[in-house]
């Protein structure tokens, strides 16, 4: 299990399997194609694999923004959990 907190303090944790699971490969894939819709279907599938509890991150982002929860702070965090995950995977 890949424990972490990201710079806005949102603590997580993954299975390091699903870094290497069809689904996840097949998500991160998604988020490179030149349709928007496609980016953000993939970037979705990713956060529910990922994140076990993408309430308890939609709630942390909400506490920071009074009561919303902007796009770019899910992209954030979600960009940090990935680029830590990609060091896992490095190692």
């Amino acid at each position: 299990m890949v424990t972490g907190k990201t710079k806005s303090g949102f603590e997580y944790s993954y299975d390091e399997r699903i870094l290497t699971d069809w689904r996840f490969v097949s998500a991160v894939a998604k988020t490179t194609a030149d349709n928007n819709v496609e980016k953000l279907l993939g970037m979705t599938e990713i956060a529910n694999l990922l994140i076990v509890d993408m309430d308890a991150l939609q709630e942390h982002i909400k506490a920071e923004n009074d009561g919303f929860i902007p796009t770019e702070s899910v992209m954030n965090e979600l960009t940090e959990i990935m680029q830590g995950a990609g060091d896992s995977l490095k190692k």
